[in-house]
Formats: C-alpha cells, structure tokens, sequence
C-alpha cells in the first residue's frame, strides 16, 4: 500500500515539521487539514479527542502568512498543529 501526501505529514515529527514548514516546503494549512482528515478518520473508533477547533483552519492560514513574511513574526512551533489534552472531568 503507498503512503498517501496526507499520511506522510502526519507522521512527521514536530521537529521535522516545523523544519518543512520554515523551508516553505509545506504549508500549514496543508498540514493542519492533514490532522484534521486523520482525526476525522480515526478518532470515531477511539474517542481521543472531546471537541476540534472550527478555527484551526483559520490559525493555519495567519500562520502561513507569518511564515511568508518571515522575521521576528515567526513564533516557536509556528504553524505545527498542536492538541492539548484535557485532564479535568468533564
């Protein structure tokens, strides 16, 4: 079976990530909807995630344009689509 584009960004590491994403060989918004296709995909089957930003699409868009226009603009981990665990009851 070949490893499809989607597949191959999301078992980048972060710093492999982070590292495409300052070369510009990969955008943000390619690799955040890369996450959320996968997520879509699997999280049904193993319920790790409570609730997905509407606006991580969004995020990734600003940070490419970060990115682009480069400089002090440029953040630690800048456009690597991160989840945070909760460890509250809910």
């Amino acid at each position: 079976m070949t490893e499809s584009h989607s597949d191959t960004l999301c078992a980048l590491t972060l710093a492999e990530a982070s590292e495409k994403l300052l070369a510009r060989e990969i955008s943000s918004l390619e690799l955040t909807q890369a996450h959320l296709s996968r997520i879509r995909d699997i999280d049904p089957q193993v319920g790790a995630f409570l609730a997905i930003s509407e606006a991580a699409e969004e995020a990734a868009r600003q940070s490419d344009t970060r990115l682009r226009q480069g400089g002090e603009a440029i953040r630690a981990l800048e456009g690597c689509p991160l989840a945070r665990q909760d460890n509250f009851v809910t």
